[in-house]
């Protein structure tokens, strides 16, 4: 018994108010944490969007330094080379910049020029040459990181172009400027004022800051900052220490052109100032919520104790058997009705005491008269606790003739006295019923007691601790009846596991009650899924209900089973089996079920399938054969045709067979048949022999036939078979390639041109004609080498070997002798011969082009005359002149770099509209934001005016000049709203696209449908403008050659992308004509819209053809960093 004072009621209140408060506690830190979090997440998002506005300002500013670069990169002067000419156009352009440098550099970035020195000052090496070494291996623009120039040692950024000229990057050229004018594009748009706005360059250094620039510009940002910004485009960091050792939330952006990012950093003051007020209140207010619950809960612990008092002395009276006084405990409801309940209760026990007494006399007259040996001990334990012995207190009539002891020799004596041995008895007497008596519970059990020969039924339980009582019943009769049932059960199983077969048995009812092994293995389910009607269950389906009917068709009435059937088991696997039964009979003759066996005859099935399989396999494989088949005796008479053969000869079966074979066979063919015949032997039994025949209609058709003899024993020839094939068509061709051979060869040896054939080595096997001076004797044999001159040697080589390796011909043009050994031009082609894969020869044709090479050599020269007049022309005209003549021989000399130039002016004008696209954004936030303000300020300045005029004259012309700012306002406005469509940023791309369907139905009366998928589809603006921008296009194209009636607009989603289709009513046109003249006339619409979306990755597709209707789409992917 533990000794442990448990707590008291009150304390156990305590704890309860406690845990209760915990939920208050867990949801004022859950409604905390959320309130935090929101703010944060709304800040965030906010500052997210200020760092990608000024990181579209930082990249407006950095293209349109790039776009004046490459406009100066164009200058001639930098063909000759004219620095101070250069140097004063730089000036110029600087005065658009003003603190800004333009530097000209070389590939080893020795400067050739610099803007800040006057011109012709020695000037040192560029300070940053891994970029000069970018610009000409890349021939692409630069733009630097943040750096210290080597004349003025000021922070500076550059920008460099490289200067190109026939596909050669000449100079570098470079535009630095101060970090300051980075700075200035800082704007702090809603910020806090305590916050913050930085500019790092792609290496992550600080450009410009609006807070201690001068003290931390140049300096590396925080390395958890630097990572963050290095993996993911835009997001969020929260950092310990900025440069002012501060811990702040730092907001970023990274340009996609520049590589640059925007930094707005917030303190985490700002953001916590709200947050730390609303946890004190918050802490107040549950703290004093709590204090109240403990005092509430003390006051009513000390009630409910007092109570409990009460009811003491009442459950000790009822323990002493007691009659119950109970006090008044009416203050509880609860104590009220456990009084009452202990009143009833000492009543209740009273009740049940006179009750067991009379239960103990109705008990011991039945202990008396039980049938059965009952006996009640007591245990008797050791110094453990385990039982050793125990007393037998008493035992019945029964008990003491079925043991054969009397009463007095067993009553009140140990087991150990009365029985000796016992602890070596087969059933654990004393151990088993002594852990009964302990520990409770009951047991049933057999035993055999070797002294009387008798087998007894055990039955012990505990009715109070520390005793049992054991009931015995004699069950030696039942137990020899049980023995003999098993050794016959033995025998019959020991029968049925040892049979070859499967073995069945059923009850009166028809439901099986036993298989053996064999008979599972063959039908491939377990014994208990057999029982019953389950056996069923393995029969193939198509077998099933056949097999089933007759088997209850037989036990109905009582006759033999015997069917074959097949079991399929649950693998699939089918066997066929044969089974019978027949019926068991009793004494009384009645039908006590039926015994059967299972064989196993998939084997005999099988066996039999594939006989008759075989003969119908064969029969078919004779008579559905293409070919004919005969069998004949050796003196030619006919034993077997197939049908094949009766239509060949237009006879039916019964005519050919007894008949001869020689008179179906053309007669002028027989000496070769017999003499072929001749030769077959038991050693030889196969002769081929192609003749001819006459068919039913007539006509002479070759035949070949495969001739088998077959010979006895000892070698004698019985039977020949013979099949045969029409090889009409074949010997028909043989006939013509024969002729277009010859033809073929009459073709080439009186061709106009050379055609010899040569192997690997170049040696000549074979040529049709020979020019003058050579004859066929000395030119078989020689090496094509020989023929040759100079260099035409190594290319005839080159091209030899690549015909043998690629096995693709090869075209040349080479110099050598022609007529009379005099040296002439050839156009030659190499044709490979192949046989079975590999290139055994080249036939090689030769066409004597010297006449040809003549005349190019002459028009070459004709071309180098005529250009040297044109330069002697130019060089008279005017400077403009001369400057537009030298862009066109510049032009010539480029002709071949055209494309890629092209490739690069597309790039640059798509970077110009997006710039553009950028600046319009610019224009109209500031016409919006500064312009349009200051005019509805002046409005309402002019108002001020007017309610103080005092003529109406005055009055006159202030109401004149409100109307003409009404004007300028509805102006900005509309310029603002063409210029940035409000919804584009606001409400998205497809209310922009819905408003711009609209407003086109307005102008143009064009009916106009527009569906959504209703899926999200985030999209920077960037995109949203050019999607926009070239969906605005398309329309205005069918406005204006579609003659259309209706425009629909459908925007989906698909995957990772946005897809957008335009489709008309309208005529149609044929693309593939529309792309070429566009091509040619230089047109930009279309086009342009084509290259702006697959600049951003996506894809522009236009379906049309005439007099059908359009469906342009465009592809282009989303923003996956929302």
């Amino acid at each position: 018994m533990s000794l442990k004072t448990p707590p008291t009621l009150r304390f156990q209140l305590i704890c309860l108010v406690a845990v209760s408060m915990l939920p208050i506690w867990l949801v004022s830190g859950i409604l905390l944490f959320q309130a935090y979090t929101t703010k944060r997440d709304q800040l965030n998002e906010s500052m997210l969007d200020t760092a990608r506005f000024q990181a579209t300002l930082v990249d407006q500013e950095l293209a349109r330094v790039q776009a004046v670069l490459l406009a100066f990169a164009t200058s001639s002067s930098f063909d000759t080379a004219d620095f101070g000419d250069l140097h004063r156009r730089s000036q110029q352009i600087l005065e658009l910049y003003p603190g800004a440098d333009i530097i000209v550099a070389d590939a080893t970035g020795q400067q050739l020029l610099n803007s800040f020195r006057p011109y012709g000052t020695p000037l040192p090496k560029r300070k940053n040459p891994e970029t000069v070494r970018k610009i000409f291996e890349t021939g692409k623009p630069v733009i630097s990181d943040l750096f210290y120039g080597a004349l003025t040692r000021r922070p500076l950024i550059g920008i460099d172009v490289p200067v190109i000229r026939d596909g050669k990057v000449l100079y570098d050229l470079a535009m630095t400027f101060s970090s300051d004018r980075i700075a200035a594009i800082l704007q702090r748009r809603g910020l806090p004022t305590d916050s913050y706005c930085s500019i790092l360059d792609s290496s992550q250094i600080l450009v410009a800051r609006s807070l201690n620039a001068q003290r931390y510009v140049g300096r590396g940002v925080n390395p958890s900052l630097r990572q963050a910004i290095i993996h993911a485009p835009e997001g969020i960091l929260e950092v310990d220490n900025n440069f002012e050792g501060k811990p702040v939330f730092d907001i970023f952006s990274r340009s996609a052109m520049s590589g640059w990012s925007v930094v707005v950093g917030i303190p985490k003051t700002t953001v916590m100032a709200g947050i730390y007020r609303w946890i004190g209140w918050t802490f107040f207010g549950v703290t004093v919520i709590s204090l109240f619950g403990v005092v509430l809960s003390l006051v009513h612990a000390r009630r409910i104790a007092q109570a409990i008092h009460s009811l003491i002395d009442p459950a000790l009276s009822i323990g002493r058997g007691e009659p119950v006084v109970v006090a008044d405990t009416s203050a509880i409801k609860e104590t009220s009705e456990v009084a009452s309940a202990l009143v009833k209760a000492s009543e209740l026990i009273q009740n049940s005491n006179e009750k067991l007494r009379e239960s103990e006399r109705h008990y011991s007259a039945l202990f008396a008269n039980r049938i059965n040996g009952i006996a009640h001990c007591r245990v008797i334990t050791d110094e453990l606790g385990s039982p050793v012995d125990y007393w037998i207190l008493q035992v019945n009539d029964a008990y003491e003739q079925i043991i054969g002891i009397k009463r007095e020799e067993i009553e009140g004596r140990r087991v150990r006295d009365v029985f000796p041995g016992v602890e070596n008895f087969e059933f654990d007497y004393i151990g088993v019923l002594g852990r009964i008596a302990l520990e409770g519970g009951e047991i049933k059990a057999e035993t055999f007691l070797e002294s009387t020969r008798q087998f007894f039924s055990i039955y012990a339980y505990s009715p109070t601790p520390g005793e049992f009582t054991v009931i015995l019943s004699d069950v030696t009769e039942n137990k020899q009846i049980e023995l003999n049932l098993r050794k016959s059960e033995l025998l019959f199983r020991t029968l049925s596991f040892q049979a070859p077969v499967g073995i069945f048995q059923t009850d009166p009812d028809g439901n099986c009650i036993y298989v053996n092994n064999i008979w599972c293995q063959l039908a491939g389910i377990k014994k208990d899924e057999a029982m019953g009607a389950g056996w069923a269950n393995a029969l193939h389906p198509e077998d099933r209900d056949r097999v089933v009917a007759e088997w209850n068709r037989a036990f109905c009435t009582h006759l033999p089973f015997s069917s074959e059937f097949r079991f399929m088991t649950p693998t699939g696997t089918v066997s066929w089996i044969s089974g019978v039964a027949s019926k068991l009979s009793g004494d009384s003759s009645e039908l006590s079920g039926y015994v059967g066996c299972l064989s196993n005859i998939t084997d005999r099935k099988r066996t039999e399938e594939a006989l008759q399989q075989s003969e119908e396999r064969y029969r078919a494989v004779v008579e559905d054969q293409t070919e004919t088949i005969c069998r004949y005796t050796t003196d030619g008479t006919y034993t077997f045709v197939n049908d094949v053969f009766c239509r060949i000869f237009g006879k039916t079966r019964e005519e050919l067979l007894g008949s001869k074979w020689y008179p179906d066979a053309f007669p002028e063919d027989m000496p070769i048949i017999n003499e072929q015949l001749s030769h077959l032997s038991s050693s030889n039994p196969v002769v081929v022999v192609e003749n001819r025949i006459l068919s039913s209609t007539g006509e002479v058709r070759w035949m070949q036939f495969v001739n088998r003899g077959f010979f006895d024993a000892e070698g004698r020839h019985v039977e020949t078979q013979a099949v045969g094939r029409d090889i009409t068509e074949r010997k028909n061709l043989e006939l013509k390639l024969a002729e277009s051979e010859l033809k073929y060869r009459t073709l080439v040896m009186n061709a106009p041109f050379l055609v010899t054939n040569v192997d690997r080595g170049g040696v000549i096997s074979f040529i049709n004609r020979c020019t003058e001076g050579f004859n066929f004797q000395s030119v078989i044999g020689t090496s094509s080498f020989d023929y040759l001159d100079g260099d035409s040697k190594e290319i005839y080589r080159d091209a030899l070997e690549k015909v043998f390796q690629s096995r693709s011909p090869q075209r040349m043009i080479v110099k050598g002798f022609g007529d009379n050994h005099s040296l002439n031009w050839f156009e030659t082609v190499l044709g490979p011969i192949v046989t079975d894969g590999n290139v055994v020869s080249v036939i090689q044709v030769s066409i004597d082009i010297t006449e040809r090479k003549r005349a190019e050599e002459a028009l070459a020269m004709s071309k180098v005359l005529l250009e040297h007049q044109v330069q002697e022309r130019t060089a008279s005209l005017s400077y403009a002149l001369e400057q537009l003549s030298h862009e066109n021989e510049e032009r010539k000399r480029i002709e071949q770099d055209l494309l890629d130039n092209q490739r690069k002016l597309e790039a640059m004008s798509i970077e110009l509209s997006l710039a553009e696209e950028r600046e319009r954004d610019r224009i109209a936030g500031e016409l919006h934001d500064q312009v349009g303000q200051r005019l509805i300020f002046s409005k309402m300045v002019l108002g001020s005016l007017a309610s103080h005029a005092t003529s109406d004259e005055s009055s006159a012309e202030i109401e004149q000049l409100d109307n003409i700012i009404d004007l300028s306002i509805q102006d900005i406005r509309s310029l603002a709203f063409q210029l940035r469509p409000p919804l584009l940023a606001s409400a998205g791309l497809e209310a922009a696209l819905h408003w711009l369907g609209e407003e086109f139905h307005e102008k143009y009366g064009l009916q106009f449908t527009c569906s959504d998928d209703g899926q999200a589809k985030p999209l920077r603006y960037e995109a949203r403008s050019t999607i926009f921008q070239a969906a605005r296009e398309i329309l205005l194209n069918t406005v204006k050659h579609a003659n259309a009636t209706h425009i629909g607009i459908s925007i989906k989603r698909d995957s990772d992308m946005i897809r957008l289709s335009v489709s008309d009513n309208g005529c149609g046109f044929d693309v593939a004509s529309s792309k070429v003249k566009t091509s040619k006339t230089g047109g930009f619409g279309l086009q342009n819209v084509k290259r702006r979306i697959e600049y951003l990755g996506g894809n522009f597709t236009i379906e049309s053809n005439p007099g059908f209707e359009t469906c342009a789409t465009i592809v282009a992917p989303l923003d996956k960093t929302t």
